[in-house]
């Protein structure tokens, strides 16, 4: 399991200012933030051991953009639908999106079958501006479609992960939730030293990589829907020390990493939402 390229990322950082900017008079998306907020960590617990995987679809619908190319963005409504294939070693991969949180795409992605690199991330995204110290609540729904086989790393097969990619203070930093996936994250949560954790009543395997610019939380149980509230996650990273209440939450997105498919393959963002601030 490797994150995608620092690089890749600070080249859309560019593409989002500028998007957002001039998509900035279309109508908000968003539900307000709920005021009242249950406690946000609780104490470290053993994975669940029954693994399931459920899938969500909604009806079929006529795309409003399409695109084949590597590193193609569709601005709608303050979001950016990425096609976000940015690994030179990436195959064929094609987004087709209804809206910025309804869309789908067939990656075909070469490889060995086993501990392959990422090589895309298509994705929503939306550029905020929120400091750790004063963000308390950032909801978030997701429901997707997904190849079967989650929760369980395979000696060879198809490896993705269905996860938010949070950036901090303009790309340094990486925050990611895995909450469906194939690839092998248990290597480098062991030799990270990292935790378990339950936070919003979902267990987590959490680590860090040894720079402290990367953090990864692992949900035990795999799900193709769910919530999370996204600050009770940074909030719980600063409490343990892996975060400074100073960074800045920046690019908050949703979508897929694809290292091996051997085959086109698609997933799916059945429905997904943000509640800012």
């Amino acid at each position: 399991m490797r994150p995608r390229s620092l690089s890749a990322a600070i080249v859309m950082s560019a593409a989002v200012a500028a998007t957002i900017a001039a998509d900035a008079s279309a109508p908000p998306a968003e539900a307000s933030a709920s005021a009242a907020r249950t406690p946000w960590f609780a104490a470290e617990v053993q994975p669940a051991s029954d693994v399931r995987s459920t899938t969500r679809t909604r009806p079929s619908c006529v795309p409003a953009w399409t695109s084949s190319a590597k590193l193609a963005s569709w601005s709608t409504h303050g979001y950016l639908v990425n096609n976000n294939s940015w690994s030179g070693d990436a195959g064929a991969q094609t987004v087709s999106a209804c809206a910025w949180n309804r869309w789908s795409v067939t990656s075909d992605q070469p490889g060995a079958g086993a501990d392959d690199a990422v090589k895309t991330y298509p994705d929503t995204q939306r550029h905020v501006s929120y400091p750790l110290s004063s963000l308390t609540s950032l909801p978030s729904r997701f429901a997707v479609t997904t190849p079967g086989g989650g929760g369980h790393v395979p000696t060879r097969g198809k490896q993705w992960n269905a996860t938010y990619d949070l950036w901090l203070d303009n790309f340094g930093t990486e925050v990611m939730i895995w909450n469906n996936w194939t690839m092998n994250w248990q290597y480098w949560w062991g030799v990270s030293g990292g935790v378990r954790v339950t936070i919003d009543g979902v267990a987590y395997h959490a680590y860090r990589n040894s720079t402290g610019t990367g953090l990864w939380f692992i949900r035990d149980k795999v799900t193709n829907q769910g919530t999370v509230d996204l600050a009770h996650m940074l909030r719980w990273a600063v409490a343990k020390g892996w975060l400074r209440s100073s960074q800045v939450l920046g690019e908050v997105e949703y979508g897929f990493e694809v290292a091996y498919t051997g085959e086109p393959t698609t997933f799916t963002l059945d429905d997904y939402s943000l509640s800012l601030p």
